[in-house]
């Protein structure tokens, strides 16, 4: 990590609990193609953020010094008193949309469009996301609080983007149910990639056989579980090697292996380069 970093606060004026329903205490976008950026809030805030990852990567830390990369086009959503560690780096041109927000409807709403236990969103309609975040941002600034009645309203339709995302993910006719539980099973494998592949358990979770539990995912996602599965620890540990400081047992570790040794392999299978050499030759990778 670079000596040049900049500690982000967004000004504690703006961390206030209002008593509408719905309100923006601020919001805006951040761009890091110079300097790094590190935001650590050990006690979080009394608001509610939504922190968008606009371009490049973002850098979690999480309870137990766990960590993880979101991805471009991904939401966090931390919760009023959750400690917040992130991080974006210069290297990849990093940049985010926050939202801070707070109000007396927000948890219904929150339970509304399914985000009640959301930490880490994949947003599937990536465009239509973007411009209504950008929409709020720029209105935002334009008005800040004399006027956010028209910035609420773009709030709820992201909220409610998201939830039509969590209630109906693709056109398929399977019961939602089942959606329902092999989209938690992904957001897993997003959240704690470190999490043991069980796919039996899988299935059963969903209430289906193996075979077609394998077809569905693979119908979702592209892949079949495993593949997907190992794939997304490797893009994983091609971020952390890239952007963290941990040592390349702990960047296997924390992807779920366990055996230095087989990491290495699988990794230089994947990569053509052992971890070592890709961390080594990250300047020229980036």
């Amino acid at each position: 990590m670079s000596d040049h970093v900049s500690f982000t606060s967004f000004g504690h004026f703006s961390d206030q609990v209002s008593d509408k329903y719905l309100h923006i205490n601020t919001c805006g976008k951040l761009g890091y193609s110079v300097f790094p950026s590190i935001t650590i809030r050990p006690n979080g805030r009394r608001d509610y953020l939504f922190l968008y990852v606009y371009s490049g990567h973002c850098l979690l830390t999480l309870p137990g010094d766990r960590t993880q990369v979101v991805e471009k086009g991904n939401l966090v959503l931390y919760r009023p008193g959750q400690p917040q560690d992130y991080r974006f780096s210069n290297e990849d041109n990093g940049s985010q949309i926050f939202v801070h927000f707070t109000g007396t409807g927000v948890e219904e709403i929150l339970k509304r469009a399914g985000l009640e236990h959301a930490f880490i969103i994949r947003a599937s309609h990536e465009n239509e996301l973007e411009m209504l975040l950008l929409k709020m941002v720029e209105n935002f600034d334009a008005f800040g609080q004399e006027d956010t009645l028209y910035c609420e309203g773009l709030l709820m339709a992201v909220l409610g983007l998201l939830g039509l995302q969590q209630s109906r993910p693709d056109s398929d006719d399977h019961a939602p149910h089942h959606i329902k539980i092999l989209n938690d099973i992904i957001g897993r494998i997003h959240t704690c990639p470190a999490e043991a592949f069980d796919l039996d358990a899988w299935a059963a979770q969903c209430g289906l056989t193996k075979s077609y539990f394998i077809q569905l995912f693979k119908k979702t996602t592209g892949m079949p579980p495993y593949r997907y599965l190992t794939s997304y620890r490797i893009q994983q540990a091609r971020q952390l090697l890239l952007f963290s400081d941990l040592s390349v047992s702990e960047v296997g570790r924390a992807c779920g292996y366990f055996d230095y040794n087989y990491f290495s392999r699988l990794f230089k299978k994947m990569e053509g380069v052992s971890p070592s050499q890709f961390r080594a030759g990250k300047k020229d990778v980036n």
